[in-house]
């Protein structure tokens, strides 16, 4: 049996992490549960498809949502910035689904890969019954090899070992900037910036929002400006998977750099 599940609150935690695995923040509960409270696009719903056998446990899931997107919008999404400029603002907009494997470099799969395709069916369904114009299989590091479907080439993703230490990084950068950056590190360190790292960022939701609004207002090109409570809400669900890097002078934070936390110990 197959069920389009809407919500992260349908199904159970522990089933979820059984299939997704723990080791990748993103793959995990709580990281969809975050996703779908944090209201970053009010125009997206979630339709999950989740493979069950004997109304049983889960055996297989397929993440996916649907939204309504203007074509433009839906290039620029996509990254091709040149084509964009020259298609039309669409006012009407047309709806679309997305299915997705997160990790492209490993294809995980949630749960037994043999239930992909019959998740990959319901979700072809439920698209039809929204009256949805395409479908989008994102992530996937293989070519799938069904009726009605074509592949095309998107930009690659890397994945590299994080560095140790603030210091570590530094030190890497061999280029004219980062004989820059360096530069700049120092001077600062002189006139009294101490850097830390915080592991847990529970308590400080208006110090992110506020430096993030900083950043958003100053920035020229196109930003994803986030709602006051996203912040919040991720103290909420994955305090345990978030970390920064602080830059504070005399009791005034100047600076931070925002990273996931991507293993669990």
């Amino acid at each position: 049996m197959i069920e389009t599940v809407r919500s992260m609150k349908e199904i159970e935690r522990e089933d979820w992490n059984n299939l997704a695995g723990k080791d990748k923040a993103e793959t995990t509960y709580e990281w969809f549960s975050f996703i779908e409270q944090a209201d970053l696009n009010q125009n997206i719903n979630y339709c999950h498809a989740v493979y069950r056998e004997k109304q049983g446990k889960p055996k297989g899931i397929l993440p996916a949502f649907y939204q309504n997107i203007c074509l433009r919008d839906y290039v620029y999404a996509l990254g091709f910035f040149s084509l964009g400029r020259v298609i039309p603002n669409m006012k009407t907009p047309v709806k679309v689904t997305g299915a997705y494997i997160p990790f492209s470099t490993d294809s995980r799969y949630f749960g037994d890969k043999n239930h992909f395709h019959d998740c990959l069916n319901e979700i072809e369904r439920f698209s039809r019954d929204k009256n949805c114009f395409f479908i989008v299989m994102r992530n996937l590091n293989e070519k799938i090899d069904l009726p009605g479907y074509s592949s095309m080439e998107l930009f690659p993703e890397v994945y590299t070992e994080p560095y140790l230490s603030w210091d570590e990084y530094i030190q890497s950068q061999r280029s004219k900037r980062g004989k820059h950056m360096r530069y700049e590190y120092k001077k600062s360190i002189e006139n009294g910036t101490e850097i830390y790292i915080e592991q847990d960022l529970r308590g400080y939701s208006d110090v992110l929002y506020t430096l993030h609004m900083n950043v958003s207002r100053r920035n020229k090109g196109e930003i994803i400006v986030y709602p006051r409570n996203y912040f919040k809400k991720m103290e909420d669900h994955i305090p345990q998977f978030t970390k920064c890097i602080f830059a504070e002078n005399r009791g005034t934070l100047l600076d931070i750099c925002f990273s996931w936390r991507t293993t669990i110990s």
